[in-house]
């Protein structure tokens, strides 16, 4: 019985629509988070961008571990290419291109290992879990070199600074650093 929930799943999984909404959903979320970025001056969208890939996750079966990451490398990869454009013009064509994809993957990985946490949480604790993983992430960015590598990163909660608004922002801790943006 157990082998045919996992062979339902396989199923459900590899069926094209499921798995193309579910990208498309990804790709979305992707799009929203970018337009809340400075240059687009849409901030109140970061609030729900990620709505449409935790939609898209949570109807997806939890059989498959990797799943939450593979399903968020559109939304990563997307909000990379918008916000990290000027990699290629800084790096050149090729170290430019692999960094926007290379970023791109590890906020997938910042958002599948949130969902991941959050399938072994019992109860209310589960909406912590993405919050949780992200902040421990610029935290341990914020406490190496790399703060001077990505001091300019949060600039979509530079209006929350000083508020307390957004708990665990990298815009918390690189204000001095700031003023050579």
């Amino acid at each position: 019985m157990n082998l045919k929930h996992t062979n339902q799943s396989y199923r459900e999984l590899t069926n094209g629509r499921h798995l193309v909404l579910g990208i498309g959903a990804s790709a979305l979320s992707g799009v929203l988070i970018a337009l809340s970025m400075p240059n687009f001056d849409l901030s109140f969208l970061a609030w729900f961008a990620l709505v449409p890939l935790l939609i898209a996750i949570a109807l997806m079966p939890e059989k498959f571990p990797m799943l939450p990451v593979l399903m968020a490398t559109p939304c990563g990869i997307v909000w990379s290419v918008f916000v990290h454009i000027w990699y290629p013009s800084m790096f050149g064509a090729a170290l430019g291109g692999f960094l926007i994809l290379l970023v791109g993957w590890w906020y997938a990985n910042l958002i599948g290992w949130g969902v991941v946490l959050q399938r072994k949480l019992p109860g209310a604790l589960k909406v912590l879990a993405i919050p949780v993983v992200w902040s421990a992430m610029a935290l341990c960015r914020g406490m190496t070199i790399l703060k001077y590598l990505t001091h300019c990163m949060a600039r979509s909660e530079s209006v929350f600074v000083g508020t307390g608004i957004v708990f665990g922002s990298p815009a918390n801790w690189c204000v001095p650093v700031r003023k050579l943006c």
